[in-house]
């Protein structure tokens, strides 16, 4: 497979995560090392953020980021101690979950940062079990739409502009599929997912994922 090349970056304007400075360990005369809070956070562990609660990283048990949906999606297990979920049974459209992965000095790599909508929470004594799906809703909004005549490609690329997700494609715009597509009711995932198995030939098979930077990819 050739080179993913982003064509376009994401527009998103999401949720600010805000980390509380600790208090540094009162002087003890040892001389001992301190290691820098902002050089641990979001760069040695993730951070993770559930309903605006930070947690240390200590206390998530289990973390699962995966998108074998073509959707990044987020299984958590966080050991609730200080009670701070224990009163969350009923998710609400605001109980989100921000996880942010940073690079260690500018440049090093893109920093990682993506929202999801918590879909199923249990709480168990101390032990919260929560299961999350990527919060982009324009993705799962129904609509009626008529797209013209137009190629795969370009379908795509328009889908993430309107959802202002990045795009991301190792091929090039080609007319050789272009047919007329309509939205006929159904979600853009659906569309998606529907419109792919149209792109692929005998000789070219075509797929597409929303990568950890929320990016649209759209690869032979």
């Amino acid at each position: 497979m050739s080179v993913i090349n982003l064509v376009f970056d994401n527009q998103l304007q999401q949720t600010p995560v805000e980390v509380p400075l600790q208090a540094p360990p009162a002087e003890n005369g040892d001389n001992t090392l301190q290691v820098n809070q902002v050089m641990i956070h979001g760069v040695c562990t993730p951070v993770v953020s559930v309903c605006g609660i930070v947690f240390d990283f200590n206390k998530v048990i289990k973390m699962t980021l995966y998108d074998n949906d073509r959707l990044p999606s987020l299984d958590l297990i966080i050991d609730d101690s200080e009670q701070l979920l224990s009163s969350i049974s009923n998710p609400k459209s605001d109980n989100e979950i921000r996880l942010q992965i940073l690079p260690p000095f500018e440049d090093a790599y893109k920093k990682i940062d993506l929202t999801f909508y918590i879909n199923n929470i249990d709480v168990k004594g101390s032990k919260v079990s929560i299961s999350a799906i990527y919060k982009i809703p324009d993705i799962y909004i129904s609509r009626l739409k008529s797209f013209g005549e137009v190629n795969t490609y370009n379908l795509f690329k328009t889908i993430a502009s309107e959802c202002l997700l990045g795009f991301a494609s190792n091929c090039e715009e080609n007319d050789t599929d272009k047919r007329f597509i309509y939205c006929n009711n159904i979600s853009y995932e659906d569309l998606m997912n529907r419109e792919i198995r149209m792109a692929s030939s005998a000789d070219n098979v075509f797929d597409y994922w929303v990568d950890v930077w929320n990016n649209i990819n759209y690869v032979n």
